[in-house]
This record gives C-alpha cells, structure tokens and sequence, in this order.
C-alpha cells in the first residue's frame, strides 16, 4: 500500500511540474529598432526586412495550415516612411503620400478592382447585402492611443497551377483562393504603420484572435526605427 501510496504522489506532482511547464499562449516582443512592441503567438518564427529607418517588416510565421495560401499563417507589422521609396522583389518602387494613399494604391494595384473592403464579420457583410444596405468599407479603431483604420479585403482569385494550400472550389466548380486580408494601418508623423493579417476565407478565423491580440496590445515607443 505504501508503494503504491508514492507511487501515486509522484504522478500527481509530475502532472503538476508538466502543467506547470506549459508555456503561455503569446509572448511579448520589441522591435529590433524599439519602435514598437506588441504580443505575438508563443513559438511563431521571426522575419525581419529593412530598408534603412524608411521601411521595416516584421512578420510572424505560425505552424504549417493547408488552409493558408502558402501553406503558413503570418502576421506583419511594417514601418513605411512618408513619401520614401521602397524597392519591391520584382524591381519596382512603391511610394506612399499618407496612410490613405497607401490603402488606395494598395486596394487598385494589388487587389484590382474586383476587390472589396469591409470592417464587420462575413455574417455582417452578407446580411447588409441582403438588406440592400452599404457596406462599410473600413471602420476607426483605437490603437495604441491614436486612431488607426480597421478594414479586411475580400477577393477571388484563380489558384495558380500546381498549388494546393489555401485552395477551394468556387461556386462554378473552378480553383480558387478565396482571400481574407486583415488590416489595421496607424498613421503617425512621419510615416505610418500597417499591421497585416493574409489569410483565406477558411483560415480566417483560426489566428482572427492573434491578429486583434498584436493589434490591441500595440504599443508604439517612438515615431518610426
């Protein structure tokens, strides 16, 4: 009886040590450049992309999920510098004026015009729609003590041959990906910030809560790196 009296004490205490070992759900992060901090999903890798103190990327990449585009779920947090131009992968530049012309060059040159921008639920959306009612297309939001843009883009587009993540059958039977693109952009006085959440109609609501936990815990330390 004694034996198994320890026995059992011992698996009770190591239940506890391992319960007591987990780690929490995100993890607090600053900026390489202590512009910002915010709180991040526990265990999710970081990029980093700068071009000198006019651009910063930061983004956070989660476990593998077929429902995501590239087959990984990813939070942003970018720096953009007013009017600085910034060289992309293909060669071009881009150039932003204010954090309006960002979402207007943004939503034309690469969402196209078939694009469409709300600030509520698919619940929401559709039951505006439903009712002939406008919807709306972005929404103010306190973040960090200023006054941000809260707004996602809805798009379809044709899947690319040969890929499989993130890819569903639209309603006339072809390939397709249905995006769902989260967005809070915060201006400030020098430039401005965009917090991006890329995700797809299927995957949008497994890290939703992610992306709202690093927007709602956003602090901003100083203006820009």
């Amino acid at each position: 009886m004694r034996t198994r009296s320890i026995r059992r004490t011992l698996a009770v205490l190591a239940l506890a040590f391992a319960a007591g070992c987990q780690h929490p759900r995100y993890a607090k992060y600053t900026s390489a450049n202590g512009d910002f901090a915010c709180e991040i999903p526990w265990g999710w890798a970081i990029i980093l992309d700068s071009s000198g103190r006019d651009y910063t990327n930061a983004t956070f990449t989660g476990p593998a999920d077929p429902d995501f585009f590239k087959g990984v779920p990813s939070l942003s947090v970018r720096w953009y510098k007013y009017k600085a131009p910034h060289r992309l992968p293909d060669g071009t530049y881009e150039a932003y004026a204010s954090a309006d012309d960002f979402i207007r060059q943004m939503l034309r040159d690469v969402y196209g015009p078939s694009a469409k921008t709300w600030a509520g639920s698919d619940s929401d959306i559709a039951q505006a729609l439903a009712d002939n009612k406008t919807v709306p297309g972005s929404s103010p939001v306190q973040v960090a003590g200023a006054e941000g843009i809260y707004f996602v883009v809805f798009n379809t587009l044709k899947a690319p041959a040969g890929k499989t993540y993130g890819v569903v059958r639209s309603d006339n039977g072809d390939r397709a990906i249905v995006q769902r693109h989260a967005y809070v952009v915060l201006p400030m006085r020098d430039g401005f910030y965009a917090v991006i959440y890329p995700a797809t109609q299927n995957g949008f609501e497994t890290y939703r809560p992610a992306f709202f936990r690093l927007v709602n815990t956003l602090r901003i330390l100083k203006n820009g790196p």
